[in-house]
């Protein structure tokens, strides 16, 4: 088996491509070399949202579906929408076409680190 990934209900584990380290709860992608970093685009297709603080080379904890906690970068309703922002914080996935990642379980303003339900990728 190539890569030593390891997948648990709920639950994937990477290594990091970069020092995670302040970024737990943040939204994460899979880069070309196959671990786990941070989204640079609104096109980028992430995967779930990183449960621990690792440093590059480190193994991530990436919670993939089910419940969660998030970094918000802006006003967030409770059950709204919710998508990721450019650098991996939660954002109101307020416009048509954006693809949801979660549902928020409580309200939060920019900065807060709030409770979502991580749900498969969806269209708005």
């Amino acid at each position: 088996m190539a890569g030593a990934v390891e997948f648990q209900p709920e639950t994937l584990s990477l290594v990091a491509a970069a020092d995670l380290s302040a970024k737990q709860f943040y939204f994460v992608k899979v880069d070309s070399n196959g671990k786990a970093d941070l989204p640079t685009a609104s096109a980028d297709r992430v995967i779930g949202v990183l449960q621990n603080k690792p440093k590059s080379g480190e193994v991530a904890e990436i919670r993939v579906l089910g419940g969660t906690k998030l970094a918000a970068s802006g006003t967030i309703s409770a059950g709204g929408e919710v998508m990721p922002h450019t650098d991996g914080t939660a954002r109101a996935a307020a416009t048509s076409g954006n693809t949801v990642r979660a549902i928020a379980l409580e309200a939060a303003a920019s900065g807060d680190i709030f409770s979502a339900m991580l749900v498969g990728p969806y269209k708005v």
